[in-house]
């Protein structure tokens, strides 16, 4: 079986916590259930962003692009293993730094 199911276990609506904020995070398929499609609203934090995940046969892997209110854009490809889900950038950022889901 290839992988172009792996992110069913994210659909659904889910509240998300971390040390100072909350938000809401709306996960559901689009085109045709060919593409994830993520919506992330903590905007009493001050952000709101999107993602947009679709699966590369040929590559084996997903890719998922991210972009949200504080003007962030990067891409994470990446594959399930037997530890799990890991999408993660290919460069560093400013501070020299991997992002990694």
């Amino acid at each position: 079986m290839d992988g172009s199911r792996d992110f069913d276990f994210w659909i659904g609506t889910w509240d998300c916590t971390w040390e100072g904020g909350e938000g809401r995070n709306v996960v559901d398929w689009a085109c045709g259930g060919r593409v994830v499609r993520e919506a992330f609203d903590a905007e009493p934090h001050g952000l709101v962003g999107t993602s947009l995940s679709v699966y590369d046969a040929v590559a084996e892997r997903w890719v998922q692009t991210w972009m949200d209110s504080t003007g962030s854009l990067f891409h994470l490809p990446g594959a399930r293993d037997d530890e799990g889900m890991e999408l993660r950038t290919t460069t560093l950022d400013a501070d020299g730094y991997r992002k990694r889901m």
